[in-house]
This record gives C-alpha cells, structure tokens and sequence, in this order.
C-alpha cells in the first residue's frame, strides 16, 4: 500500500485483515479459530462499544497488537478492579464478577466514571507547552 513491494505494510491502520478466515472448516484445531474465537477477535479489532446505541466508547486494540493481547484479554477484567471498587462504584465490597460490558447499566456506570474521572485521570491533551517551559525532556521510542 506504499508503493513499495517488500510485503510489509507500514500503517497498521490500514489492515484490513477478517479474522473469519482463520475459522477453522469443520471442528476446533490447534491451527484455526471457532467461530466464537473470529468473533471475539473481530470485537477486540472494533473495541468497546455501548450496548444501548452502538457508539464507539473506547477504541480497539490495532491490527498487529496481538502480542499485547494475553494480558489484556486473558485477564477477567483489565481495568484494575481497584478503579472500579474505590474510585467508580466508591463501593469496596463491588465484586468484579457482576460486571459485564453488554448490560447499559454498567456501560452507563463506565462511561459517567470517565467523564468525572477523565479529567483527573486521563492524558488526551497533545499540548506540551508547559511541560517544555518547564525544561520537561521526553524519551520516546516506537
């Protein structure tokens, strides 16, 4: 897609790439996917979603960040539960295993936690204005 024919592509974005065509034809195998594992990649891809309107909340993981994959999605509840149980709920005794994205209840609950805590919490301001004046350095690698 860049004009160069090496077999790379530069710009994950860009992949468009359907995990359905590593379903597996006939029954689960070490080398293929169930339908139900295409279907939770596919989601993974699309990111997180609010259940009552289908709009976009929190983007999905990028084609190519599969190795990051096992300690996000392996883990019952990647956010740190401590977030929901102090911070969220501000209930101690909240049990994690209540808890699913696909009910509007605790959707609406994730997404009024972010809006009163993404200030605090969040940096999505690209602006490092101050941070420069401040003789802030930053080391970055990709």
């Amino acid at each position: 897609m860049d004009g160069i024919k090496d077999g790379v592509l530069d710009d994950p974005r860009k992949c468009h790439f359907d995990p359905a065509k590593l379903q597996c034809p006939d029954t689960d195998g070490p080398d293929c996917l169930t339908a139900a594992q295409a279907d939770s990649v596919r989601k993974i891809y699309e990111g997180l979603k609010d259940p009552s309107t289908g709009k976009l909340f929190w983007y999905g993981y990028e084609m190519s960040s599969e190795t990051l994959l096992p300690g996000h999605v392996n883990n019952p509840f990647g956010t740190p539960l401590n977030y929901y149980r102090y911070m969220a709920l501000q209930n101690p005794d909240w049990d994690w295993k209540s808890f699913s994205f696909a009910h509007a209840r605790n959707f609406a609950i994730t997404e009024e936690a972010s809006r009163r805590l993404g200030p605090i919490l969040d940096s999505i301001d690209p602006d490092l204005t101050a941070f420069k004046k401040l003789g802030g350095k930053m080391i970055m690698y990709h």
